[in-house]
């Protein structure tokens, strides 16, 4: 009896710790298994994760490619709707995930910032002197370069949450 007490407390232990130090426990989004979206976005910066932002701020910013940050980041019609469809359906408003609702957080009613960068969960976690410091020793090329920091970005974990 003893044995098998000091096993469940032991695996208790390892499935608390686990649970603490995994995934869980930092910033995670669901990997982007969308070709088109990993393609069209992903040529030029990482894909970013729909959950970051609203639907209003995808719609706003996918449906303005032509001018797309000072860029004309155009595509075809059938794969824009494709990108559009994807990220629409799984926006921060739209999805209950623990993700969305991290991101979400600090929207007043109806804002749709027009960037990651602009959304109060990105001014949050990168604000202050930690964050200046980190942009110099990883050498960041700019605010959506977040492989220099987030090793494991893209694939869906920022690992300082």
């Amino acid at each position: 009896m003893n044995k098998i007490h000091h096993i469940v407390v032991a695996s208790a232990f390892v499935v608390a710790t686990a649970m603490l130090s995994g995934p869980g426990a930092a910033e995670s989004f669901p990997p982007i298994r969308n070709q088109t979206v990993n393609t069209e976005c992903g040529d030029c910066h990482m894909a970013f994760f729909a959950e970051m932002l609203p639907r209003g701020s995808w719609l706003k910013i996918l449906n303005n490619l032509e001018n797309h940050y000072g860029e004309d980041a155009s595509i075809e019609p059938a794969l824009l709707n494709e990108v559009i469809t994807f990220h629409t359906s799984r926006a921060s408003d739209v999805l209950n995930s623990r993700g969305a609702r991290k991101w979400r957080k600090g929207l007043k009613k109806g804002e749709m910032p027009d960037r990651i960068t602009t959304a109060p969960r990105f001014i949050r976690k990168h604000d202050g002197n930690d964050f200046r410091y980190m942009w110099k020793k990883y050498k960041v090329t700019s605010n959506v370069d977040c492989v220099a920091c987030h090793r494991d970005a893209n694939k869906g974990l920022f690992d300082d949450d």
